[in-house]
């Protein structure tokens, strides 16, 4: 078929177009799929195809009655929870108390930089952690408060769980200071 004169000169920009368009396109899909670059680190699994035992550090091994107690303050407000029984768990603890500056992270967890990077003795490489969860984010060595489904990540150690719901942590829409220490 042999286009009219007309459009003959026009072709080549057509296709052009719509060869840049295709590219940005597919641009767009890629970089909304995942986020992980804001993490500098990718998921070498995701939280399907990860057993059981590579998913999540035994969080207690001892009876919850008898495990750690902590408490995070955040103005008036008084979260508990407990520390789970692994070697990074306990690393935080031993710096306990403390106050420490959190901020937020894709509307899903609230970090904050720990004085110095925990150990990660017998700990998985990563975690998907629960809705509630404190956790460690070792490339970065800040302490986390989640209290959204940020799914399985390399680099993710869980090391306690909060008692109740996670709200006043969602609802705080700015930076803020959190007390930290254990319950005697």
């Amino acid at each position: 078929m042999r286009l009219p004169a007309r459009h003959q000169g026009r072709w080549p920009t057509v296709l052009r177009t719509a060869a840049i368009v295709h590219v940005a396109c597919s641009a767009m899909v890629l970089t909304s799929c995942g986020g992980q670059a804001e993490r500098d680190e990718t998921p070498s699994a995701t939280a399907a195809d990860t057993g059981t035992a590579e998913r999540s550090a035994a969080p207690i091994s001892a009876a919850p009655d008898t495990a750690p107690q902590f408490r995070v303050a955040i103005g008036d407000t008084e979260l508990r929870g407990r520390l789970f029984d692994n070697a990074t768990a306990r690393d935080f603890a031993s710096q306990l108390p403390m106050t420490l500056s959190f901020s937020d992270l894709h509307g899903l967890e609230k970090g904050a930089p720990l004085p110095r990077k925990l150990s990660a003795d017998g700990m998985p490489s990563g975690d998907d952690p629960q809705i509630g969860d404190l956790g460690y984010w070792a490339p970065s060595g800040n302490l986390v408060l989640y209290y959204g489904d940020v799914g399985y990540w390399n680099g993710i150690m869980r090391i306690g769980h909060f008692d109740g719901d996670m709200q006043a942590v969602a609802d705080q829409s700015a930076d803020f200071d959190a007390r930290i220490e254990l319950i005697q």
